[in-house]
């Protein structure tokens, strides 16, 4: 699902309006080190529901997160982190594309949709909740 907020500075409310549509099952953190001191990762937190998962693979350069150990404990959150991908990790994909059993491209089902710069972020993201597509971001 996809939610286009007002920044108003208000993580609260940012994670109250996420919440308005069901509790978050995963919030998956990539934001880079410019993201550092943002609310988007409290207002995120703040939206996450039971057995939530909270994964970390961004650059962010927070020395704390602002997690809620009570929340945590009582919504029995796993919170992993990582940065990129383990080398294993990239190895078992290629194995799984190797032994034909992870479909890329076309082969796999996927077209794309349309080739977006950063400049038409909102239009790629319409176009992806539209079509349930990949959408390719160029930089």
């Amino acid at each position: 699902m996809l939610w286009r907020l007002q920044l108003t500075g208000d993580a609260g409310a940012y994670g109250a309006a996420i919440k308005a549509s069901g509790p978050v099952d995963v919030v998956v953190d990539i934001s880079p080190s410019e993201a550092t001191g943002t609310l988007n990762f409290a207002a995120a937190i703040s939206s996450l529901g039971d057995r939530g998962r909270i994964m970390l693979i961004g650059a962010r350069g927070e020395e704390s997160l602002a997690i809620s150990y009570l929340n945590a404990i009582i919504n029995r959150w796993t919170i992993t982190g990582s940065y990129i991908y383990a080398r294993e990790d990239i190895e078992a994909v290629l194995r799984l594309t190797k032994a034909r059993l992870l479909k890329l491209g076309k082969s796999g089902g996927h077209e794309v949709q349309g080739v977006y710069s950063l400049d038409d972020f909102l239009a790629a993201m319409d176009k992806a909740v539209e079509t349930g597509a990949l959408i390719y971001i160029k930089t």
